[in-house]
């Protein structure tokens, strides 16, 4: 777990650094857990492969596993009695690009408690819609890029949270983000990207540094038009940013 991985790397660094060349692969589950913490244990353990559990209250999906040079996690596994699927707007398959993942399979929930026998028949068959982001690489590769309901429409270019966090977490001073969607004041967008940052214990906010850091990473309509610090970022029990609308 994420709190347990923190303990290592604060007090026990020197000893996880001794252990690297034996150590093969870090299972990280119980919590989200932050790319700061993650980058930090990868550093220790260059050798290890870190799995992060991937999965819902519908379906036990498999695993992640971060890329070096990329915001998003790829699926590195994936239960043997699923199936998945990435589907673009009208439900179509696609082999590459960016869509929502639809889940079929014997590891799938027989159904909502709720329903009625054919709604729950109907998912089982056409598929579950996640409303979770994937890009297939060209080579056939996923990776899961955020929550279709979290996606920013900056003047029609879309903007995934995920990917404008890690820039504001690769900064020095920052050691939490959250991205939200915001009306654009002026009404000319629609929407704009609005970012607040918790800044580590003794750094100063200069926010022209912090929007700089970002532009360098980030394509001119990701970088946040709003950047305010605060003291603390709200997450839910299992420790995942809490996303609720627009601001």
């Amino acid at each position: 777990m994420p709190a347990a991985c923190a303990l290592l790397v604060e007090r026990f660094a020197s000893a996880l650094s001794e252990c690297s060349p034996f150590v093969r692969r870090v299972c990280v589950g119980s919590a989200a857990i932050s790319p700061n913490l993650l980058a930090r244990l990868q550093s220790l353990l260059p050798q290890a492969r870190i799995h992060i559990p991937y999965g819902m209250t519908e379906a036990r999906i498999g695993f992640l596993e971060p890329v070096q040079g990329r915001a998003e996690r790829r699926i590195c596994a994936v239960d043997p009695n699923l199936e998945l699927e990435v589907q673009d707007e009208e439900g179509r398959p696609i082999q590459q690009g960016i869509g929502e993942l639809v889940l079929r399979g014997g590891a799938l929930m027989l159904g909502y408690w709720h329903n009625r026998d054919s709604e729950n028949a109907t998912i089982r068959e056409l598929g579950f819609r996640t409303r979770d982001l994937m890009e297939v690489t060209p080579d056939g590769e996923r990776f899961l890029v955020g929550r279709k309901d979290d996606v920013i429409s900056v003047g029609g270019e879309k903007v995934f949270p995920n990917e404008v966090e890690a820039a504001l977490l690769a900064h020095p001073a920052v050691c939490d983000a959250r991205v939200l969607a915001a009306d654009d004041p002026r009404g000319v967008l629609g929407q704009i990207v609005k970012a607040a940052i918790v800044l580590k214990p003794e750094a100063g906010f200069d926010r022209d540094d912090i929007l700089a850091h970002c532009r360098r990473r980030l394509e001119p309509y990701k970088v946040p038009s709003v950047l305010e610090p605060v003291t603390e970022i709200p997450r839910n029990e299992m420790g995942k940013l809490a996303r609720i609308g627009r601001v």
